[in-house]
């Protein structure tokens, strides 16, 4: 049994406090800042192993090289929302390590284009936001059978703005579709305990029913 804590960037990321540290930690899109701003959190997670996931924006990578995360920290993998044969994807990468692309089995999880999405949606498969596609790794190429894994961060833009900075935009699942991506991992890992911290509320009764998760929300 091993604990993977995941990270998106809502408020609630900084309740670490009654977690045990983990042997995995899964970043969701640039958090330098908030390492530097919220200083407890890179010491939960100084022993473990780092993968982080961004999508390919240019100064994405900033904010981690200004507070020498690559050096500091064992971080082994830079994941890609994407999947791998996407041809529309666009990647600048300015770090050392090479970009990895969900595999396959991510398909029976995404949303498609033409079937739940517009017939001209970007992308022919996709997840809802790059925090969903993050746990979705976390949950399908990370975590086993018999771990524990924590999710911090995953506001939904409810109650919560980021934990450092102001959200310019939400992205287009966040009313439903990425509450289903969450339910049905979730729901189809019955063998792994999840614990999440949340500030949100809506769309979330389903999810928290489930008997292998322990949801607590906080208010900021």
């Amino acid at each position: 049994m091993k604990i993977v804590t995941f990270f998106a960037r809502g408020e609630s990321a900084k309740f670490i406090d009654s977690l045990e540290k983990p042997k995995f930690t899964v970043i969701a899109n640039e958090f330098g800042n908030e390492l530097e701003a919220f200083p407890q959190i890179g010491e939960y997670i100084k022993d473990s192993e780092v993968h982080i996931c961004c999508n390919g924006w240019p100064t994405e990578l900033d904010s981690y090289k200004r507070i020498n995360f690559f050096d500091n920290y064992n971080v082994t993998k830079l994941m890609r929302p994407y999947m791998h044969d996407e041809g529309r994807v666009n990647i600048q990468n300015s770090c050392h390590l090479p970009d990895i692309f969900l595999s396959d089995l991510h398909k029976d999880w995404m949303y498609q284009r033409g079937v739940n999405l517009p017939d001209d949606f970007k992308y022919k498969y996709s997840y809802p936001s790059t925090g969903t596609a993050t746990l979705a790794y976390t949950v399908l190429e990370v975590a086993e059978d018999g771990d524990v894994v924590n999710i911090l961060g995953l506001d939904f833009y409810e109650n919560s703005g980021y934990l450092v900075g102001t959200p310019d935009a939400t992205d287009w699942g966040v009313n439903g579709p990425m509450q289903d991506v969450l339910y049905n991992l979730v729901a189809r890992h019955p063998l792994i305990k999840f614990n999440m911290i949340t500030t949100a509320k809506k769309h979330l009764d389903e999810v928290e029913e489930l008997e292998n998760m322990n949801l607590t929300r906080v208010e900021i």
